[in-house]
Formats: structure tokens, sequence, C-alpha cells
């Protein structure tokens, strides 16, 4: 599907195991942002081979195989006074924009 990329990863085992890998992917990825600002979303999953065979299968995996209270993160994402940021950099090379949510 354009515009998305899926990584297969190890099955979940714990939330605490799934934050570990999740700080290893932000590692790897957050000095990449502007590299990635085409793929809008990417998908930790544990059989990408299925999951891109067919467009049932990512939203199966995507939005009902997650707990958004735990499975949501964002490339060098923070948390203040409980509002969520990710940093938008798609407006200009030098600009860069904050967005926050409040949950």
């Amino acid at each position: 599907m354009p515009g998305v990329v899926a990584i297969q990863m190890n099955p979940f085992q714990s939330n605490e195991q799934a934050a570990i890998d999740m700080e290893f992917i932000n590692a790897q990825l957050q000095n990449k942002v502007d590299e990635l600002q085409s793929i809008p979303l990417i998908v930790m999953c544990d059989d990408a081979e299925f999951l891109a065979a067919k467009f049932n299968n990512f939203i199966w995996t995507t939005f009902t195989r997650s707990n958004p209270a735990k499975d949501i993160y964002g490339i060098d994402s923070f948390t203040k006074f409980k509002l969520v940021g990710v940093m938008d950099r798609s407006s200009s090379m030098h600009e860069v924009n904050l967005i926050m949510r409040r949950y």
C-alpha cells in the first residue's frame, strides 16, 4: 500500500519488551525524519507478508489487533502536561511545527 511501511519484528511478548523494541526503532529512525516524509504510517508487525497481502489484512493487523493506549508510538515523540506531541517537519526545510493533541 503506498505510504505505508510494514516492519516485521518478533511477536508481542510484553509491554516492557515492546517499549524496549520501540526505543531501538526510534533511535534508528529519529535522524531520518526528513527522509520519511512520504511515509505517513509505519506498522510494526509479526508478519509483514500477511499484512501486505490484502487490504483487509492491513486493516485487521493495524487497527483491530492493537491497543491505541499502548501501541501508538511516534518517531522522536514526547509527552508534556498530558499532551502528546509529534514534530511536523513537512512545512519547509527550516520551519518546524509542533502538533499537540490532548488525550
